[in-house]
Formats: structure tokens, sequence, C-alpha cells
């Protein structure tokens, strides 16, 4: 059954639509109401590798740099093919910033390409509340179209899902939008889904719920954990050290330079956690090979 967003309403205590927390399996494409671009588009997105812009992905260079995931959650930069040989492994996503702007077209792509043996995760995905707030239930319907999607094909086991999450600008620790979120998921996942929560910025009470919720939910944090609050840094002290994996910003057409970001990012967080860097970096290391089967 079609179901048009034009008279929605919203809860202004939760700030979710109360009709699209029901399983939404259909998303009517043809609606009118397709917002314009949002006021504030991020400046870099803070994928957890890279954003890829070319129509085909090549085989990359040989430079020092060890295997990862490229993030690719821009619908108008999906690429037309996935080589078998690539080092970095590859996830497919629609990012928040760009929920609005999918159409019936590019949702084929990406579905086609999550089938992609090459495909290891699905995302970047989420809610990002700092978009203005007439895209909110389109990003809800997007977001749960999404999870629908990482359940449906009948893999020998569940490709992961990297989330997205952004609360209002007033919302330092973005407490509201991660725990909308953990709603959503938890309408559609099972307790054993793998869960990369990318960015992550919350407090120490949030990570407690998302591993009680789900037990295999992992958290990266990137180098802006430089200005955390004293709420913050706990949360990076409380997350266990088998659940833990480095991230960096997007570095265009320079492999060396997210190493150096993610030695930097390392760095930090040895000292947070005040757990010796080799320890940080070997076991964010084996984290990453065993939630995406590197």
């Amino acid at each position: 059954m079609n179901e048009t967003i034009h008279d929605s309403k919203f809860d202004n205590d939760c700030g979710i639509n109360q009709h699209v927390l029901e399983k939404e399996r259909w998303i009517d494409w043809n609606s009118n109401l397709k917002t314009s671009k949002t006021e504030c588009e991020t400046e870099k997105w803070e994928l957890w590798s890279e954003h890829v812009n070319t129509p085909e992905l090549t085989i990359q260079q040989e430079v020092f740099c060890p295997p990862g995931i490229v993030c690719l959650c821009d619908p108008d930069f999906y690429p037309t093919i996935i080589p078998d040989n690539l080092k970095w492994k590859i996830a497919i996503g629609i990012h928040p910033t760009k929920a609005t702007f999918i159409t019936k077209e590019k949702f084929s792509v990406l579905k086609r390409l999550f089938r992609n043996k090459n495909v290891c995760a699905l995302g970047e995905i989420g809610l990002d509340r700092r978009q203005h707030r007439l895209t909110w239930v389109e990003q809800e319907l997007i977001f749960q179209r999404m999870l629908g999607l990482s359940q449906t094909y009948k893999f020998k086991v569940l490709k992961p899902i990297i989330i997205n999450v952004h609360g209002t600008e007033d919302d330092l620790c973005s407490k509201k939008a991660y725990t909308d979120v953990l709603y959503i998921v938890k309408l559609w996942c099972k307790k054993k889904q793998k869960i990369h929560l990318c960015n992550f910025h919350g407090t120490a009470d949030i990570v407690y719920n998302w591993i009680k919720a789900f037990p295999n939910t992992y958290f990266s944090f990137l180098n802006n954990i430089k200005d955390f609050t004293f709420d913050q840094l706990r949360a990076v002290e409380v997350v266990p050290l088998d659940k833990l994996l480095l991230q960096s910003y997007y570095a265009e057409e320079q492999n060396e330079q997210r190493v150096i970001s993610l030695a930097d990012n390392a760095d930090r967080l040895s000292h947070i956690r005040k757990e010796e860097l080799c320890v940080i970096l070997e076991k964010t290391f084996e984290n990453g090979k065993h939630l995406f089967s590197l």
C-alpha cells in the first residue's frame, strides 16, 4: 500500500514520525514532496575511509595503506562496476544528507550493488538532524527502507550496517538522535546484527544501551575527540577494546595522508584510554577484520 508523507505530523517529544516507526516497506517515489537542497550541507562527509566520485572503481596503485572499507554513500556517484581485486572493501549506502535526493532508479542501482560479493557492508545510512526539519520524515523513510534491505537477501552471514547519527545543533552528544535511531533499528534487525556506529560522539550511557540491544555493535571515533566534552571522553573510555575501530576523514587521492590520520587518531585514543598505542593499533585492526571479513 502506497503511503505519501504530505500530511505527516511530527512527534515534538521525540522527533520521530509515528507512522514511520511502523515497518515501512514502501516509499511513494512518485510523491510530489521532494524538499529542496538542505540548508547546511556537510563540508566533507565524515566517512570511515573515503567517498569515491568516479563512475568506475580502479585497481589501487601500490602504496602503503592497510586494508579498510570504502564507503560509497552518494547516489550520484555509485560505481558502475566493482572489480574483484580491490585492496579496500566496499560499503554501499545512502548518507542521510543525501536521503532527500534518492530516486527509484538510483535505489535500484544500490540494490544491485549491495548484492555484489565484493560489497561487505551497508552504509553509511542513518539520520542527520542538523539538516532542515522538513527532511526528517524522508530521512526516516529512507533509513527504514535501507534497514529492510539489509535483512532481505539470504546471505550466508548478514552484512554489517554502518550507521551515521547526528542530532540537532543544540544536542552536542546527539542523545535523542542515538536513542531514536536505536528504537528504529530494533524494529528491523536481529540482536545478532553487526553494527558500526561511525563518527561516534555520544555518551557512555548511549554506548551501554547500544551494546545491550546489539552486542555486536562497534564504535569508531574521528580526530575531533580532541574537542570532546567530559561525558564524550567517558564514552571513549568505556567502549570495549574488542569493539573499537579507527576512522579517518576523507583524504582525496592521498592514501598516505589517510594512514597518518589514522595513526594520529590511534595515538589520541591511546592517551584517553590509557592503553599502549601498539595495543590500540593491533586490536582495531583485528576488530575491523572480524567485523567486515577483511
